[in-house]
């Protein structure tokens, strides 16, 4: 019993010189945890501050390009409008001007033709007169030539040369 005894003893003494260690390994590590935690925790704090200034930066970047995008949608939106307003004048004034010269074009057309038709007419009148006094000139002519035909000594026979 005592070899038990003494292997117990040996073996509880042994047993708390390594339970004795692992405590002692157990603290240190626990102080290099800490330590690790706490630089860590500064890391952590130093990024989120510089991660929130950067943040704050792009903020402050994005609200002054969209305030300057603002500004330019909203002067291209006047320039557009007042464009736009001029043109529909300008095609208002153009759609007015096309209408007053299609009319006095139009009006212009139709005195031409007048004019025209007119002339037609008189040129016919005076072709139509000129044939009939022309005609009237021949058959005098025609009547002048029996009359003279018939007036004539038929004696001689102008034919005869052939036979």
């Amino acid at each position: 019993m005592k070899s038990l005894e003494s292997k117990i003893a040996r073996t509880s003494i042994h047993t708390a010189e390594t339970v004795e260690a692992l405590s002692n390994n157990i603290v240190k590590a626990s102080e290099h945890t800490y330590e690790t935690i706490g630089t860590l925790s500064s890391s952590i704090a130093q990024a989120s501050e510089h991660t929130s200034e950067t943040v704050d930066s792009l903020s402050d970047s994005i609200e002054a390009v969209s305030q300057h995008t603002y500004e330019t949608v909203e002067a291209l939106s006047s320039s557009i409008a007042k464009a736009t307003e001029y043109t529909s004048s300008r095609v208002k004034n153009l759609e007015n001007n096309m209408a007053r010269l299609s009319g006095e074009l139009l009006e212009s057309i139709n005195t031409d033709r007048d004019y025209y038709i007119e002339t037609i007419n008189h040129v016919h009148d005076q072709f139509r007169k000129e044939i009939s006094h022309r005609e009237e000139i021949f058959q005098n002519l025609i009547v002048t030539f029996r009359d003279a035909a018939s007036a004539k000594d038929h004696s001689k026979k102008w034919w005869a040369i052939w036979k």
